[in-house]
């Protein structure tokens, strides 16, 4: 990842640069590597700090299937997004997300990327792959076979007066390559007080 710069605009505000990567299909890993950055997205300084939050079930305001399995049950998706202030100007330390602990869950691997920020709100997008072991029938459970799990969040957030994060996310999700489902949901991201 490119070092971000800190910048001036007109209205003399800091604002942090980060580059931005091209969003790719599920399991397009050449493709992702050869992209490259993208344009620069510029951070105003009133998101500097961390920020989480948590989307458990209860959080979720419309879930669509495309296709088989029907989801048994949504996991617990965890965000942290930092921006921190240090002598030399702003630095992203951390983009990051997470899936809670479950006992099928066998590895998760995460991104996040700014994708557009304004004075009052931040856009992301993120791919979450998790490799679970397969669900098919017992014997594909006793031979360790797995199934892959993508998911394409787009995080669109806005600062309300009292300094909470109100967050959007609308979720495409893939099973073994295949587009799987569709979900949307609502959550506050706090500012946390140390990165």
């Amino acid at each position: 990842m490119a070092t971000p710069l800190l910048v001036r605009q007109h209205n003399q505000d800091s604002v942090l640069e980060v580059p931005t990567i091209g969003h790719q299909a599920p399991n397009d890993d050449a493709a992702a590597d050869a992209a490259g950055p993208g344009p620069v997205v510029q951070i105003p300084q009133r998101f500097a700090g961390c920020w989480a939050g948590e989307v458990s079930e209860s959080d979720l305001t419309r879930v669509r299937m495309i296709t088989t399995p029907m989801i048994g049950a949504w996991l617990t998706k965890q965000y942290r997004v930092c921006f921190v202030q240090e002598p030399a100007g702003l630095r992203a330390t951390l983009v990051d997300s997470n899936v809670a602990p479950h006992e099928a869950v066998l590895q998760s691997k995460s991104v996040m990327t700014p994708v557009f920020a304004s004075e009052g709100a931040i856009a992301l997008s993120g791919d979450l792959r998790l490799v679970e072991r397969s669900s098919a029938d017992v014997l594909a459970r006793s031979a360790e076979m797995t199934d892959v799990v993508d998911e394409r969040v787009q995080l669109n957030g806005s600062l309300d007066y009292s300094g909470v994060m109100r967050v959007r996310g609308v979720v495409k999700g893939y099973y073994n390559g295949r587009a799987w489902f569709l979900a949307a949901w609502t959550s506050d991201f706090q500012r946390q007080s140390s990165p």
